[in-house]
This record gives C-alpha cells, structure tokens and sequence, in this order.
C-alpha cells in the first residue's frame, strides 16, 4: 500500500489544505495486525512553508512509531500561483536539507527492518529476465521487495515461491521452495 501522506502535524496540513491523517495512521496499525507482511509506504514533505521544529519533530516522531515500510522524503519548493507559494515564511534551505536527511535515514532504517522483517518467509516473486550478473538475476515480491535468485533457478517473468533469507550486504536471497 501506499498513501501519500504528505504530513503528519495537524497545523501544516491545514496550511497545505488536506484533511487530517490520525485515522489513516490508525488504519495502517490495523491492516499491520492483520497482516504483517504488508509493506506499507508514504510520501512526506518537509520545509512546507511556516513548518517549525516543533511541527516537523511531531512528523519524525509519528512517522519513527509508525508502520511504514518506507517513506519518500520530498523537499517543499514553491510554485508561484498557489497560495503556499505566494507565503513569505519560506523555511530556509538549510534547514529544509537536514530535515529531510532525518528523514531519509529514518526511510532507510525502515526499509532494512521491513525486509529484517521478511527474512524466513516465503514469497511469491516474479523474476527479470537479464541484467548483467551472470549469477544472478533480481525479483520482486508482492509487496515490492527486490529479491536476488540464482540465475539458474528461475523462469523470467514466471512467479515463483521463494523462502527469503539476507546476505551479508543486506540484500534480501530468495532461494525456490
């Protein structure tokens, strides 16, 4: 699944004009305890304008107790004929740029979990058909994960199942069942 969000604090998406995200979040916890092999994603946008350190760590924490999978980190720019863009509380760049590497390593720490998460279950995955491994060949599983098969082992574009393990480089082995 992926929704895009686009910010947790109650303040900035009124200011962006979108409706509250507390009952979505809540909804992802729900369809996480049903399923926890979801991969639930989302999109967010820092530095939106008048966005204070205050509102941005109520993002970073929602987002940290959250059941996202991943999060695509966006830096607001202006545009010129909206009402955000004709705002004179631009956050400053700088500013804009640390936030969002909060972000982006908070992504990334998510997504290694999630497939930490994976590791010892099988998946349904669809192999590429080329690449310039000789050895091997990547998949993707349902819920968007890239997995590395032998190149002996699948048919290109034929689903097979897969128990997943993960090597040393953190990438995610599928090995056929």
């Amino acid at each position: 699944m992926h929704v895009p969000l686009q910010h947790t604090h109650p303040a900035v998406l009124k200011r962006m004009a979108r409706p509250r995200v507390d009952k979505v979040i809540s909804n992802f916890l729900k369809y996480k305890k049903m399923n926890d092999n979801i991969g639930i994603g989302t999109d967010v946008i820092v530095g939106f304008p008048g966005e204070t350190d205050l509102e941005f760590e109520r993002l970073f924490e929602d987002l940290t107790e959250s059941p996202f999978s991943y999060i695509h980190v966006f830096s607001y720019s202006p545009r010129p004929e909206t009402v955000a863009g004709k705002r004179s509380d631009f956050v400053d760049p700088a500013i804009m740029k640390c936030r969002s590497r909060i972000l982006i390593d908070l992504d990334k720490k998510k997504r290694l979990a999630f497939k930490r998460e994976q590791v010892g279950l099988i998946a349904d995955v669809i192999p590429d058909s080329g690449g310039d491994d000789k050895d091997f060949v990547m998949a993707v599983t349902d819920n968007y994960l890239k997995v590395k098969l032998n190149k002996s082992d699948p048919i290109p574009g034929q689903r097979v199942g897969v128990v997943l393990d993960m090597d040393e480089s953190n990438i995610l082995v599928g090995t056929p069942v």
